[in-house]
């Protein structure tokens, strides 16, 4: 299901669609959404769905079991999130979350790593302002 959906989003998005489009998804996302990622999340070799949300500052996760979606959960990150890149950050075979987030004087990418009970928490970030990049640890 979830796999047919994207497909038929993906041609049809050359800009947001609407928060109460429940059609391709079955599931509402919550709010306008720009872009979207898949990746297997949860180990189990079925893609999931993953939204970042600007005007709620998180990122919806649509976890599929047996081909259909389960009730979506939110990750809260930073203000502004507008794409999202998963990748095993922190080398433990779990994929992370590097969310991009923009406001008007700066740029964050937080690195949500993926924790073993499937919850994200936020190791290093990076700030851009102006131009220059400062890495922080924001779990000390």
């Amino acid at each position: 299901m979830i796999r047919n959906a994207c497909k038929t989003v993906s041609k049809e998005c050359e800009g947001a669609f609407p928060a109460d489009d429940t059609a391709a998804l079955g599931v509402p996302i919550g709010a306008p959404a720009t872009t979207m990622v898949m990746g297997d999340l949860d180990g189990d070799n079925r893609p999931d769905l993953i939204v970042p949300v600007e005007s709620a500052s998180t990122v919806r996760l649509f976890l599929t079991t047996d081909g259909q979606v389960v009730v979506p959960r939110s990750v809260s990150t930073c203000i502004g999130p507008h794409a999202v890149a998963l990748s095993d950050i922190d080398c433990d075979g779990k994929l992370d979350l590097a969310v991009v987030c923009t406001t008007a004087m700066k740029t964050k990418v937080p690195f949500l790593l993926q924790q073993p009970d499937r919850s994200f928490v936020e190791g290093y970030s990076v700030d851009l302002r102006y131009g220059i990049s400062y890495l922080t640890n924001d779990s000390r």
